[in-house]
């Protein structure tokens, strides 16, 4: 899990790009019109979303409080295979590199083929295209989500445009192997046991419950630890050493978290893997 940098560039600008890639239908030939009476007030709504947004402070936001017919025009704004979305996207996920990251940082487990609106559109129509209340996930957190961003007054999951994740491991995993079973059950789990801001670390677990991260992460364990065997068996055919093999291992996670995050459940399954005797007697 990483952050992900913000659309920096004018945002009413890119409101009127997208408006701009639309087109009237002979169903609906004044779609575009009635769009264009709406924007100055969408335009106050944005100056509003865009201090909040700065100040990181989005609890405050107030919903403008369309309703239809002009709620369903500003929400039909949104399409995910619209050309600007997609040029956003890219944009937001493209590092220092000039590399792409492609899977949904609010799970780090699936690709990312959905936006997701950061104050819900169905709340808050007025910013379904608001560039900042975009960010890229994946379906299955999208589902989870839903609709549920916040409750007595708190977040109830992280922005990762705007909260910096701890440098401190607060995710961990305890693994049982069973030799005759050929078996290895996991089970992740978070502890603040590095002191992480109170407040923010209820957030880190708000996420990853509503998210269902943990058992998320037990399930999609099979091709790590498939992965891990496969190169520690391939390494030892070449003659190295284990305790080399293992030494490059640990420098490799080290590595890996520079780009895959501190708290990425890949690299403390694979630490953990390779600290437990019993899996290099596995099969």
């Amino acid at each position: 899990m990483r952050n992900l940098k913000a659309f920096s560039k004018t945002c009413i600008d890119f409101f009127d790009e997208v408006v701009s890639s639309k087109n009237d239908t002979i169903n609906d030939p004044t779609y575009k019109y009635r769009i264009s009476l709406l924007k100055p007030n969408v335009e106050k709504c944005y100056n509003v979303y865009n201090k909040n947004f700065k100040n990181k402070n989005l609890l405050i936001t107030k919903s403008f409080g369309y309703t239809n017919p002009n709620k369903d025009d500003l929400k039909k704004l949104y399409s995910y295979r619209n050309s600007k979305i997609q040029e956003l996207k890219k944009t937001v996920t493209t590092t220092h590199y000039n590399r792409i990251i492609n899977t949904c940082q609010n799970c780090t487990i699936n690709e990312a083929k959905t936006m997701d609106h950061l104050l819900p559109k169905e709340d808050f129509p007025e910013f379904s295209i608001h560039p900042q209340n975009l960010f890229p996930s994946c379906n299955v957190c999208n589902g989870h989500k839903s609709t549920n961003w916040v409750k007595n007054g708190h977040p109830l999951f992280l922005n990762l445009y705007l909260d910096p994740l701890p440098l401190d491991q607060y995710l961990f995993v305890d693994i049982k192997i069973d030799l005759r079973k050929k078996n290895i059950e996991t089970n992740f789990k978070l502890d603040n046991n590095c002191g992480i801001d109170k407040v923010f670390f209820s957030i880190i677990e708000s996420h990853y419950s509503k998210l269902d991260l943990l058992s998320r992460f037990s399930k999609n364990c099979n091709d790590t630890v498939s992965e891990l065997k496969n190169t520690i068996k391939s390494s030892l055919e070449e003659s190295i050493s284990l305790n080399t093999i293992v030494n490059v291992i640990k420098r490799k996670c080290i590595k890996d978290r520079d780009h895959l995050g501190v708290n990425h459940w890949k690299i403390i399954l694979t630490e953990k893997l390779i600290e437990e005797p019993k899996f290099f007697k596995l099969d």
